[in-house]
Order: C-alpha cells, then structure tokens, then sequence
C-alpha cells in the first residue's frame, strides 16, 4: 500500500479529491484488499476502524453521508433512507439502499440502488436536517411510510413517531387531506398506532396479538407490591390477569444498569415479585412473533385466548 495514504479514522475518503492530492487508485484498492479501508459507495472510502464497531442503522447513515458527498445537488432523503435519519425503527432495513425525493420517478423506481420518489398529496412541504444531511421531515417521514409499508411495519413505525413527539392529530389531517389512494392505508394504521409501545419487538408484538383475534392487552402498566413499586409490564390482560413480557435485546440493554449477569438477576427478581402479587408472567421472543401461532399457544396455556 502507498505510504502517503492517510485514512482519518472518523471522515469518508473521496477518490476524487484523493486523486486529485496526488494518490492514485490502486493505492485505494490496496487499502481495501489489506483491510484497511472499506469501500461504503463508489468512490467513497472509510477506514474500517471506523466501520467495524457499527450497527446496521450506522452503517446506513454512513451510505447516505457517502452518496450526499458525491451528489450532484444536494438529495433531499424520504422514506426508508429519512426513517434511518430520524431514528425511526424498520423491520426490514436495506442499509445500502438510498431513498430520495425528486421530481421524477414513479413511485420508489430503482436505479442502481437508488429510489427516487415523486412526492405526492396536496402537502408537499416538511423538511429538516439530521446528522447533517435534508430529509423529510418526522411527520412527513411517518406519513409517507404508513403510505407504503405493510400494516405492521407502518405500526412499528408510527408507534415510534409517536413515542417521539409527532402530533397524531397533524397527522390525520395530512391522511386526510392528501388526496393518496393509500389513504384508508395510513389512516387503519394511524388510529392502531400509540407512543405506549417502547420497542419494536412491542409494536409488533401488538399487532401480532390483533392479527390473532385476542384481547387488547392494557399497555404499561404499572406494579406494586408489600415493598413499593415492582415496575411497569410490556402487556396486561387484567380479566385473565396475565401479564405479557416481550424479551429483546433492547430491553436488558436499557431497562437495568450493570454488567448483563446482573440485569439478568434483577429482571428474575422483577419476575418473581410479579407473580408474588398473583399474575401469570408469560414471556415470549423475536422468533415467536414470525410464528404467530407459537405466541398464541403461549398466551393460550395462560388463558388469553380469542
């Protein structure tokens, strides 16, 4: 590898300025053959150091900083690419893919992983900055999903949309005056969606439960016993008094401080002052809710059932 490549640890390197310093391409090949360097969109570099330690959600601001730095004009992000932008949950994230909005296209055309949107209904306005690139904005971000996703994706996203501050009644309006013919769409989704679910394992859980015909559990409810307050449940099914926990990995990563062993005991301890006060506490996972029927039998063994 040529000597007189720097790769600063934090920033994306563009070949064309690299070049234009004296470098030349095959020291930048090298580097990625070596390891390091990783190649996030062509002709845009970043040191591997930086890339590593990652998440998905990372990585894919990281390619929409890469392609805004190399744009032509400045992209305006939707979509997918602006849920990423604004911290919006996704069940199904291509972290390579980049969700713009222009002037034409035809509804999230595909070009060499590129989807242009034509952004339609009577509101077209709404738009904000986040980790320095234009995006829609939260509202138009939520609408625009629930437009386009399946129901319980857009559930995962509104629920979230909510949680952090967008105003459902704006929303509404916009559902109802936007003239889309996924309106009926937007709007089913709207009024099942609250800020109560915490997590995306939560809002799907939520609608899983729906899609199998079982009661609405009561959400976030609150626990006490002899000693004080025990804490607050994922579900509670107060006619079979059941409580429903869903177990992710944002969860022990953020309800209990400490090394993991020790969440793990304090979440035990929580449970067990749980069914001191009477109720069943079923658990479930991930895996359960690809398989709806697994979480049905689980809740059913509990005595919730359609």
């Amino acid at each position: 590898m040529s000597a007189h490549l720097e790769i600063p640890p934090a920033e994306l390197l563009l070949a064309a300025e690299y070049r234009r310093r004296g470098g030349d391409s095959r020291s930048l090949s090298r580097a990625v053959d070596d390891g390091r360097l990783v190649r996030v969109r062509r002709g845009v570099y970043v040191s591997a150091e930086t890339w590593r330690p990652l998440s998905k959600e990372q990585r894919a601001v990281l390619h929409l900083q890469a392609f805004a730095a190399i744009a032509d004009t400045e992209p305006l992000f939707c979509h997918q690419s602006a849920a990423v932008l604004h911290g919006l949950p996704l069940l199904e994230l291509d972290a390579s893919a980049i969700h713009i909005a222009g002037r034409t296209g035809s509804g999230g055309r595909r070009d060499d992983g590129v989807h242009r949107h034509v952004l339609g209904g009577s509101w077209r306005g709404g738009e904000d900055v986040r980790h320095g690139l234009k995006v829609t904005s939260l509202a138009r971000t939520m609408f625009d999903l629930a437009a386009a996703l399946p129901f319980r994706d857009a559930v995962v996203v509104l629920d979230a949309g909510l949680r952090a501050g967008a105003n459902r009644r704006f929303l509404q309006h916009l559902a109802g005056a936007s003239g889309y013919r996924a309106v009926r769409r937007v709007a089913r989704a709207l009024e099942f969606a609250t800020p109560l679910a915490e997590s995306p394992g939560e809002s799907l859980s939520r609608v899983v439960i729906h899609e199998l015909g079982l009661p609405a559990p009561i959400l976030q409810q609150e626990f006490r016993d002899g000693r004080g307050f025990i804490g607050r449940v994922d579900f509670w099914w107060p006619e079979q008094q059941v409580i429903g926990e869903f177990d992710g990995a944002i969860k022990y990563g953020t309800r209990l401080p400490g090394a993991p062993e020790d969440r793990l005991w304090q979440e035990k301890l929580r449970e067990d002052r749980l069914r001191g006060v009477n109720p069943k506490v079923v658990r479930w996972v991930w895996d359960d809710l690809k398989v709806p029927q697994r979480l049905a039998a689980l809740l059913a063994a509990a005595g919730v059932r359609a």
